[in-house]
Order: C-alpha cells, then sequence, then structure tokens
C-alpha cells in the first residue's frame, strides 16, 4: 500500500516533466524557427554584401588600370616634357642669338642710314656744284658765239676762228681731272680715276664699255685722285657744243635757240679748265 503513492508521484512527476520538456521543445523549436529567419537573413545579407564586394572589387581593378594608364601617360608626358624642356633651352639659345643679330643689323642699317644721308647731301652738294658749272659754260659759250656773230671783219673772224681751233685744243685733261677732283672734293667725294672714266661719253659709247653714259661708276676711296695721263681728256660740256658748231656757216635757228635760253645765275666767273699757259697760247695766236 505505500508503494502506491510513490508510482502515483512518480507519474505525476514524470507528467510535470513531460510537459516542462514539451514545453522546452516548443520554445526550441520556437528558436530554431527564429534561427532560420535568422540565417536567412544574414544569408541574403551576405549575398548583398558579396556583389557589393565583387562590384567594388570591379571598380578597383577598373581604377587600377586607370591608374596603370595614367601612369603610362604620365611617363609619356615626362619624356615629352624633357624633350620640350631641351627645345625650349635650344630656343632661347637661338632667340638669344636672332637678338644679337637683329641688334647687329639694326646698327648696321643706322650706320648704312647715316651714310644714304651724308651721300644723299654729297650728291645734293655736287649737283648744286655741277648747276654751277654748267651755267657758267652756258655763259662763255654764249658771249663766245655772240662775239663770233658780231664780228665786223673777215679778219677778224679769221682770227676768231683761229683761236677757237686753238681752244679745242688748249684744255688739257690734267685741268679737267684737277678742276673735277676739286669740285668733288668740295662735295666731299674722293674718286680714283681709271681708264673708263677719263673717256668721253662718244668714246664710251664707241667702246661699248656701258650701256648708257649715266651708268658709269664712280670708284668712292679714301685715297687722293689718281690721274693718267697717258689717257685722251674727258670731254667737258661746251667743247661738246662748240664740236657742233660750223665756222663757215651762219645757222639762225641755231644761234637763237642759243641766245634765247632761259636766264641763269652765274655762281662761278672763273674757267678753271683753261689754264694760264694755255690763255697765253691763246694771246700769242691772237697777237699773230
Amino acid at each position: 500500500m505505500s508503494q502506491q503513492p510513490n508510482i502515483g508521484e512518480q507519474v505525476t512527476a514524470m507528467a510535470y516533466e513531460l510537459s516542462n520538456l514539451r514545453g522546452v521543445c516548443a520554445s526550441q523549436k520556437n528558436e530554431i524557427g527564429n534561427l532560420y529567419l535568422e540565417n536567412e537573413f544574414y544569408a541574403k545579407d551576405n549575398k548583398a554584401l558579396r556583389e557589393v564586394i565583387e562590384c567594388y572589387e570591379h571598380k578597383i581593378s577598373k581604377r587600377d588600370q586607370e591608374n596603370l594608364d595614367l601612369n603610362v601617360q604620365l611617363d609619356s608626358w615626362k619624356m615629352d616634357c624633357e624633350l620640350y624642356r631641351a627645345d625650349l633651352i635650344k630656343m632661347r639659345q637661338e632667340n638669344e642669338e636672332l637678338k644679337a643679330k637683329n641688334d647687329a643689323g639694326n646698327q648696321r642699317i643706322c650706320s648704312i642710314e647715316e651714310k644714304l644721308s651724308r651721300r644723299d647731301a654729297q650728291i645734293t652738294k655736287l649737283i648744286a656744284i655741277l648747276r654751277r658749272k654748267i651755267a657758267t659754260n652756258r655763259v662763255m659759250q654764249t658771249a663766245l658765239k655772240a662775239a663770233y656773230k658780231i664780228l665786223p671783219s673777215l679778219e677778224q673772224q679769221v682770227t676768231y676762228a683761229r683761236i677757237l681751233d686753238m681752244a679745242k685744243k688748249a684744255p688739257n685733261k690734267v685741268g679737267i681731272n684737277q678742276e673735277v677732283s676739286d669740285a668733288l672734293k668740295e662735295a666731299g667725294l674722293m674718286v680714283q680715276w681709271d681708264e673708263q672714266s677719263l673717256q668721253s661719253p662718244v668714246q664710251i659709247l664707241e667702246n661699248k664699255s656701258v650701256q648708257t653714259i649715266h651708268n658709269e661708276p664712280v670708284q668712292i676711296v679714301n685715297s687722293k685722285p689718281e690721274i693718267e695721263t697717258n689717257e685722251p681728256p674727258a670731254a667737258s660740256p661746251s667743247q661738246a657744243l662748240d664740236n657742233k658748231m660750223d665756222i663757215g656757216t651762219n645757222e639762225e635757228p641755231q644761234k637763237h635757240q642759243l641766245l634765247d635760253t632761259s636766264p641763269v645765275h652765274i655762281l662761278d666767273n672763273k674757267m678753271d679748265i683753261i689754264t694760264d699757259e694755255d690763255v697765253q697760247k691763246l694771246q700769242l695766236l691772237a697777237a699773230a
């Protein structure tokens, strides 16, 4: 009889324990379900993170490739910069040389302009001297031709003709060259006489040494004129006009043309071409 309560208690205890175990089992099942849900959530989260990691890895690989390309370009730019720097140094040196040449050229231009200005002044002065000489010669020619025209007697005309012939032979080349040299010195020029400069325009045209008379060269030197005495004298304007005049004929149109020229202002009242010795010869010839 004493064992029956123990069995009942045991059954009660076992039933209570069974209910407890069922409660624990239910709670564990519930916990397992929660863990499954949490595992699925973390699995999805892990998958998303892996996708993010793959995306970042792709971006990183892309950035690495871009960095590699940029490094290659940087190396290329560095090489180009070195070449450009060398070219820049070379161009700067060339620029300095060109500046020096430009300065030298400007100095030469200034020197040439000064020489041209001085030469223009000399040429202007030489033209004035030439006009003065031509004016003097024209006055002398007009006076001589007028004297021949108004001479009354035939004997005086013959004497005048002989004087004129002697006058054509009297001017020597030393006097002519000396007068030209003095005129050029007055203008500030120094000349060196050569065979061509001592020839007359007719001789130059006959020898065909130049194309035109106006293109005769004048050599500018710093020494004194060297005069060759073996060459024929240069023809003066008065001799060129006297050679055209015929003593035996009285051509009125030609004389009127020479006498009716425009008046000139005499700047030189002396004839340096005829020397004192030539004047003495003319006086002796006139007296004979």
